[in-house]
């Protein structure tokens, strides 16, 4: 019967609040105005997941450039070493802890014995000018003997 008596109270106090208009339209106005705060809180939460997911995927790229930068580095620094193939050198290098003269006094077949560089022709001229004469100077030359 207590049970009862309260579904009664209820019950009754629904319809009081139901009757006053006043009171009414202050709890719609309530309600709606929560329901814009959650619609609102939505759409912000789902900017920040995007904003999440977009960072995740910068980081991603920014750690695979990191591993490209790194690799390209260590192939370079192979390159100046004088190995002969950076391809077969690479995994030689990390059995080696990444050192390269340690991996020059392991496998020194690895690495030519001299770096060879692209030399400079030298046209017997006593100056730098010289070497930088174009084909339509040295033809001057030939036609009209020694130019300026």
């Amino acid at each position: 019967m207590a049970g009862e008596e309260k579904n009664t109270e209820a019950i009754e106090t629904t319809e009081a609040e139901s009757t006053n208009p006043a009171e009414s339209t202050d709890w719609k106005a309530e309600a709606r105005k929560w329901e814009k705060r959650a619609k609102d809180n939505r759409t912000e939460a789902d900017a920040l997941k995007e904003q999440a997911a977009e960072a995740e995927k910068a980081k991603a790229e920014l750690e695979e450039l990191k591993e490209q930068m790194e690799s390209e580095r260590v192939s370079h620094a192979l390159e100046l070493a004088g190995v002969r193939n950076v391809k077969a050198a690479l995994p030689l290098l990390a059995e080696h802890d990444g050192d390269i003269d340690k991996l020059k006094e392991a496998e020194p077949w690895l690495f030519a014995e001299a770096i060879v560089h692209p030399t400079r022709i030298d046209d017997g001229g006593t100056s730098h000018a010289s070497a930088k004469k174009t084909n339509a100077d040295r033809f001057m030359e030939t036609l009209f003997g020694k130019a300026n």
